[in-house]
């Protein structure tokens, strides 16, 4: 059923549209809210670095960035994976894999309740869920860079057989 709603074709426009529409206005609005980058917009970084950039946002940006967490951030992991997810289905029929933004998806939700916890917790420091959390932002990249690759090699794929 989910399956067969995904590979619709009027879905699948309006999917891209608001893809589109998210990542060339709503992505730019968003990180122009704060004037230092969100941790999670960074791949590699200690947690001395992560609990210094905690600190200089002061309280209004961390209450803003958990805001972010629990408004956009649970929004923009339905568009872009339901992008993937209409386009590979469309390009290749092999359910197998949409596994790779399924996982993309869920690690980038795990990473925003760690981020969540994280900077909730503040000023109390817990090294190793700064670790956790970044180790699951790396794979959330991960699987959303092998479901690009996957994307990218079955337009090609597409636009050689025709």
């Amino acid at each position: 059923m989910i399956l067969t709603l995904l590979n619709n074709k009027t879905l699948r426009v309006i999917i891209s549209l608001i893809f589109i529409l998210f990542m060339l206005v709503v992505l730019p609005l968003i990180q122009s809210l704060n004037p230092h980058a969100w941790p999670d917009t960074m791949l590699f970084y200690s947690s001395d670095r992560f609990y210094g950039l905690i600190e200089s946002y002061g309280h209004e940006q961390r209450s803003l960035y958990i805001i972010l967490r629990w408004t956009f951030d649970l929004v923009y992991p339905l568009v872009y994976g339901l992008y993937f997810l209409t386009w590979i289905l469309y390009l290749s029929q092999k359910k197998t894999l949409l596994i790779y933004p399924l996982l993309g998806i869920g690690f980038d939700y795990i990473e925003n309740i760690l981020a969540t916890v994280t900077v909730g917790m503040y000023p109390k420091e817990l090294p190793f869920l700064v670790y956790l959390m970044q180790g699951f932002s790396l794979l959330k990249w991960l699987f959303l860079l092998i479901s690009i690759c996957i994307l990218i090699f079955l337009v090609y794929r597409r636009f050689k057989h025709d």
